[in-house]
């Protein structure tokens, strides 16, 4: 395998074959404030809608028990179908800036910020290079490791000792 290359050539024919694999659906960039009861969600929520920009991460940094108070609440980059069906709702329903509602969960009371909305993009071929570069890689082994154990099946001589087995011995040739 070490010597197995893979060509610019080849990584462009594999991306226009399979273009639609490299489609990045909408994606949503959020930041939450997460707190046990809902009274002080929305005493906190009150706070954030009078004081303006900043004041939601202050808030999280001081208010938030969910794990990503120390980042101002800031949760991350996701796609449809990776937050629960609730949240999800809610938070792509958002603008850009917009903060939400308190929602409610099996966690507590969620107060959610979209920070930045990514639209669907297709990558360019030299984003989604690493990752074909790899898949063939990924096939080409395979296909060797598969080559070199039949070439070694081939050449072994076994037998098999049914009465030695802990199971019931079945042949399974052609």
């Amino acid at each position: 395998m070490r010597d197995v290359q893979v060509g610019d050539d080849e990584i462009a024919a594999y991306y226009s074959a399979h273009k639609k694999d490299f489609l990045e659906p909408a994606r949503v960039q959020v930041s939450q404030i997460l707190l046990p009861s809902e009274e002080r969600a929305v005493v906190v929520l009150n706070r954030i809608k009078a004081a303006g920009e900043d004041a939601f991460r202050t808030a999280a940094r001081q208010e938030s028990v969910g794990l990503e108070a120390p980042k101002g609440g800031a949760m991350g980059t996701f796609k449809p179908g990776q937050l629960p069906y609730e949240m999800e709702n809610v938070i792509f329903a958002l603008a850009e800036g917009e903060v939400s509602r308190v929602v409610e969960s099996s966690y507590g009371f969620h107060i959610f910020r979209l920070d930045r909305r990514f639209e669907p993009e297709l990558l360019t071929v030299e984003k989604a290079a690493p990752a074909i570069r790899s898949l063939i890689l990924t096939e080409r082994g395979r296909a060797a490791l598969d080559g070199r154990l039949e070439t070694l099946r081939g050449r072994l001589d076994w037998q098999v000792f049914p009465e030695n087995l802990s199971f019931a011995y079945q042949r399974n040739d052609p």
